[in-house]
């Protein structure tokens, strides 16, 4: 008997006969419906082997927040994981993107730029960046937006009003 399993092919033997089987590469190994395995079969004048298996995906395993081993890890890095309070402090560097005279706002800029033509992110995408959290808001502090000071001069510029109050950027 003769096998090669790169090129799906079987050479035997059989009641004083060479036989040989030639393997599908479309359907090797992959996923099928139904509905395509029967259309295969219908259009075959010879024969069909079909093997049946089962998949099963790995889950990962459940994090749970009274975990021992996490709650060392936790405690090892508070720093890492200390939730932002307040500004930050000012610093003695000030960073500014200073626009040109008459480059004000970006209406020009708006009107030439194409824009994407899949603007709107894949739901999986979405999921995968939340990754298990729980609390959700607008303002991500995470990101360390918060931590750029406005200039003194630019926080009238970011006032924003709510239906009870006037705010700005500090």
């Amino acid at each position: 008997m003769e096998i090669n399993w790169k090129m799906q092919v079987m050479k035997f033997q059989a009641g004083g006969e060479k036989v040989v089987l030639r393997g599908e590469p479309g359907l090797c190994t992959s996923a099928a419906s139904l509905k395509s395995l029967w259309k295969t079969v219908q259009r075959c004048e010879e024969g069909v082997l079909i093997e049946f298996g089962v998949i099963q995906s790995e889950r990962s395993p459940e994090i749970r927040k009274d975990d021992p081993k996490l709650q060392e890890l936790l405690m090892r890095y508070t720093v890492v994981f200390e939730e932002p309070r307040g500004l930050p402090p000012s610093r003695g560097r000030k960073h500014a993107i200073i626009l040109k005279e008459g480059t004000g706002t970006v209406k020009a800029l708006n009107k030439v730029t194409t824009p994407d033509s899949y603007p709107i992110p894949m739901i999986d995408q979405l999921l995968d960046e939340l990754s298990g959290a729980q609390l959700f808001s607008k303002i991500d502090l995470r990101s360390g937006y918060h931590h750029i000071r406005v200039r003194a001069e630019d926080i009238p510029k970011t006032a924003f009003r709510t239906m009870t109050d006037t705010m700005n950027s500090v």
